[in-house]
């Protein structure tokens, strides 16, 4: 097993409090341990059991149940268990979900994140496989609604140092879901237990950049975020660190992470950060914080400071504050408007430290502003309305407006069942299988109308079933405003009140610009400015097309085939083509005139062929070449002109400016054509994939990288000023 050397033998649980006991792999509770009094709430409303599913030998465990639409019958809630399988049942009733459930390759500690990605109408879902305490394989797994399997990626690893790589390593993470590539494409971000985070597009396509070292396991789940404020959503997410490797570092670290794969920023502390960071406006300053607990392998391997500790950082990567609760900050936080005033207070679940702190876990709110505990929640023992402690807090406290009083009240998972608080007065409410299940993830809770909320808890019972049961609860009122309602905020876990967009445009305000892309049977796909005039996608043509150019206006374009034919749309003019000439090597490009009063045409050995007013510059007909010419690109002031080959090398003639090539990259896909900028001062390559190199001042403004295509992309223009 790899996940790094120096990580192997982190064991997943708290350390084990007196007065409890450990059952298999849950956390349950010994009631033989003494009481804690706690003050009792004035008649609160109490759940109802709608439904309840028992799943014989399917432990859960740290895969907390999400909301989805699935079909027709409203939302279902989907859960993974330790043999593999992902669930699904109607919120409503119970029953099984159609499709539901599947089975993947590993036991299941994930969650699963669900929308509708490709803009079809209709969820999809995504969840990681494979567990740290087993072989190290897993995957991350996408499903349609009805449970077919979209795709299934296998995250590899270089391995530790000195160690062999493996093909395939354990995701425990929960994939995030959001368009970091400012693509207008879904994105998917899952951080593995190898020593790499990966990031795909919506249909599983590896994004560019990625995946991104780490050096060390991954257990945090990603948050979304613009942490630099340009507009494009980023990532977020905590890790492991130790000395010995390229990051040496004995504790652990939160990074931000472009979605390019590039390091905006990293934090480092004292200690692992297992938990999902929280992200969102705690202080009233309009700026989101990001607020994160750690763990206890350190703790439990020479001690750590940072164990107990729970942090908030700026946007920036540094510090706001950092509190000593005492406990240990093993879970992941939440934020909610606990005391009903319109603003966020971090809510946070802790293990206590054996002979130190007490006997189970606690719960605190603090105050985003600087930390400081609410007096009602400064470490509270969870206990049932015996007074007895339930045992360690593992998964995230969820909250949702449970009395109908205006603010958010706590739900508390432990080993000995879950737990109701009052958020206000921290009064006990009310407890759901207390002494009869575990839970070590996040409830949730949804706003099911009429006053009526539904509260679904999922975890295993002594005999390692799974159990999964749904509650209602009339309060009268609804989920409320500023609520943490599941497992990192939503059902895409972005973790943020940031609402991070699902796509986002990568178009700039109008008359910011455009091009397009023309495929092999002259289908034109246009971006942002750049209008259709026309294609050859309907027309049986001699030869397939190979390029396109653009009119000086932008009220039209050529495009052209490899025999030299030329097709005209808009107010492009024809002024000659050699599709009556014998030519030694096919064209594979065009360029026209900024006046538009000629073009040119390129072929794969380089030879140019003018038209109109085009002017001869030069051509690398008899150079010997790596590889063929695929497109050509005129200057501003059609002084000279570029050629690219296949490998992304350059070629300029004339006027032309060496700005860079792709020559010494190697590309997923081959080069097949280019375009300036406005201003010549850069220009663009284009893959047959879609994918865009931008060189100069080229800007990049999207892609079909991620897009399944008819047919390959053969070549690009830009939309004229």
């Amino acid at each position: 097993m790899h996940l790094s050397v120096r990580a192997l033998n982190r064991r997943l649980g708290p350390p084990v409090a007196a007065g409890v006991v450990i059952l298999g792999s849950v956390v349950a509770v010994d009631f033989a341990a003494g009481p804690i009094t706690r003050p009792a709430a004035a008649a609160p409303a109490t759940p109802t059991l709608a439904w309840e599913k028992v799943l014989p030998g399917a432990a859960i465990r740290e895969s907390s149940p999400t909301p989805g639409v699935l079909d027709g019958a409203g939302n279902s809630v989907v859960v993974g268990s330790l043999d593999g399988k992902v669930y699904a049942f109607h919120e409503s009733d119970g029953s099984a979900t159609p499709g539901w459930p599947v089975q993947t390759s590993n036991g299941i500690n994930s969650s699963a994140s669900i929308a509708d990605t490709n803009g079809d109408g209709a969820a999809e879902v995504f969840i990681g496989s494979g567990r740290y305490d087993q072989s190290p394989a897993g995957a991350l797994y996408s499903f349609t609604h009805d449970g077919r399997q979209r795709f299934r990626q296998a995250e590899g690893s270089p391995g530790a140092i000195g160690a062999p790589p493996f093909p395939e390593t354990a995701i425990h993470t929960t994939p995030a879901l959001g368009d970091i590539s400012h693509s207008g494409v879904v994105d998917v971000v899952s951080p593995a237990l190898g020593l790499q985070a990966y990031a795909y597009s919506e249909s599983g396509g590896l994004l560019g950049g990625w995946p991104y070292y780490t050096d060390d396991t991954v257990f945090s789940s990603p948050a979304l975020v613009d942490v630099n404020g340009d507009g494009i959503t980023d990532t977020v997410f905590g890790g492991d660190s130790s000395p010995g490797g390229p990051i040496d570092h004995r504790g652990g670290v939160v990074r931000a992470v472009d979605g390019g794969g590039g390091t905006i920023w990293q934090h480092f502390v004292d200690e692992q950060v297992r938990g999902a960071p929280a992200v969102g406006d705690i202080d009233g300053s309009g700026q989101p914080s990001i607020v994160f607990g750690t763990g206890d392998f350190w703790f439990r391997n020479g001690g750590s400071p940072d164990s107990t500790s729970l942090f908030a950082l700026n946007r920036d990567g540094s510090q706001k504050w950092r509190r000593d609760l005492g406990s240990i900050t093993l879970g992941s936080p939440g934020l909610a408007d606990v005391r009903g005033g319109g603003r966020l207070d971090v809510v946070m679940g802790t293990a206590d430290i054996p002979g130190r702190s007490g006997t189970g876990g606690r719960i605190y709110v603090v105050d985003g502003s600087n930390g400081t505990p609410l007096p009602q929640f400064n470490g509270v023992v969870v206990a049932d309305s015996a007074g007895h402690p339930a045992g360690p807090i593992i998964g995230g406290i969820t909250t949702g407006d449970l009395t109908g009083g205006g603010y958010q009240s706590l739900l508390v998972p432990t080993g000995g069942g879950v737990f109701a608080y009052d958020g206000r007065s921290g009064a006990e409410l009310w407890g759901i299988k207390t002494g009869q299940v575990g839970y070590q993830n996040s409830p949730l809770v949804t706003d099911e109308g009429n006053g009526t909320l539904g509260v679904t808890v999922a975890g295993t019972d002594p005999n390692g079933n799974g159990v999964v049961s749904h509650y209602t609860l009339a309060t009268g009122g609804k989920l409320g405003n500023l609520a943490w309602p599941m497992f990192h905020k939503d059902a895409r876990h972005t973790g943020s009140f940031t609402n991070p967009p699902l796509t986002q445009s990568p178009c700039p305000a109008t008359g910011g610009g455009g091009y397009w892309m023309a495929a092999t049977d002259g289908g034109i796909f246009s971006f942002c400015d750049a209008r259709f005039f026309g294609s050859t996608g309907a027309i049986h043509l001699n030869r397939p097309v190979v390029g396109m150019a653009p009119t000086p206006d932008g009220g039209g374009y050529w495009l052209v085939a490899s025999d030299g034919g030329i097709f005209s749309f808009g107010n492009a003019r024809f002024f000659g083509s050699t599709g009556a000439i014998g030519l030694n090597k096919p064209i594979v490009g065009m360029a026209s005139t900024p006046d538009g009063g000629g073009y040119w045409l390129v072929a794969s050995d380089g030879g140019i062929f003018a038209f109109g007013n085009a002017r001869f510059f030069g051509s690398t007909g008899a150079i010997g070449l790596n590889k063929p010419i695929v497109g050509m690109s005129p200057t501003a002031d059609g002084g000279g002109y570029w050629l690219v080959a296949s490998d992304g090398g350059i070629f300029a003639f004339g006027n032309a400016r060496f700005f860079g090539s792709t020559g010494a990259i190697h590309l997923n896909k081959p080069i097949v054509g280019m375009a300036r900028t406005r201003s010549g001062a850069g220009y663009w390559l284009v893959a047959s994939d879609g994918g865009i190199f931008a060189f100069g001042n080229a800007p990049f403004l999207g892609s079909t990288g991620s897009i399944h295509l008819n047919q390959p992309i053969v070549g690009m223009a830009v939309q004229p000023a």
